[in-house]
């Protein structure tokens, strides 16, 4: 295995901390690339695809 993939469980998922993705991205403390999709990672052109960079 690769790297330590148990760093990334101390970032919060967006929804869970009570923000939209505008204000995840408006945050001054946000990583310098930030991407949301969606759960189920969806396929672009399904139903529940989302993708979103800031």
């Amino acid at each position: 295995m690769v790297g330590n993939l148990d760093a990334f469980a101390r970032f919060p998922k967006i929804d869970e901390a009570g923000l939209t993705s505008a204000d995840a991205c408006a945050r001054t403390d946000r990583a310098p690339l930030m991407v949301l999709r969606d759960r189920d990672l969806a396929p672009e052109g399904e139903h529940g695809h989302l993708r979103e960079t800031c």
